[in-house]
């Protein structure tokens, strides 16, 4: 065998190695954030609540820059999102919840590693917003976050939003 058998061996280790580290790194130990919403009732005045706790489930700092979400979009995987994008812009309606929430910290607000926080919202019943099919927190380095299918249902059928929502066709009835 000549030097460069041996070097093109070497170099099929070594690139094979950074391989199987980029999808570790991507695919099996990657960074994301947690987000959670629901009602909640806050003590000791006993409010009635919207909270998003974001997790912090990444190896650096985060900023939260929004809450919102959006009232005709389902959730779908991002990357079916970003092919149909191709083909397809969104052009749906979206909302941004207050930068300025009532019972915490204004926005944009910073996450420490492993770390987590609560963004709390007064619970006003005339401009809270009731059509929605995806929640989601936005963040500085631009990705956006969503909240599990599963709290979106539960907020559907909790009795704050069912209050919310038969006040609103009560006054535009």
């Amino acid at each position: 065998m000549k030097l460069t058998d041996y070097l093109a061996i070497w170099g099929a280790v070594v690139a094979t190695a950074v391989a199987a580290w980029s999808i570790y790194k991507d695919l099996i130990h990657r960074n994301y954030v947690e987000v959670r919403a629901s009602f909640s009732i806050m003590t000791p005045p006993h409010e009635e609540v919207f909270v998003f706790k974001v997790t912090n489930r990444s190896d650096h700092e985060i900023k939260v820059i929004h809450c919102g979400g959006y009232a005709d979009r389902k959730y779908k995987p991002k990357w079916i999102g970003s092919l149909v994008y191709l083909f397809k812009p969104h052009t749906g309606r979206a909302f941004i919840m207050s930068f300025n929430p009532s019972q915490s910290a204004p926005l944009p607000v910073t996450i420490k590693p492993h770390d987590s926080t609560m963004i709390i919202y007064g619970v006003n019943k005339d401009d809270f917003p009731t059509e929605f099919e995806t929640l989601e927190v936005a963040t500085s380095d631009g990705n956006s976050w969503y909240c599990p299918r599963s709290d979106v249902e539960k907020i559907h059928a909790d009795d704050t939003f069912k209050e919310i929502l038969a006040r609103k066709a009560a006054r535009s009835s």
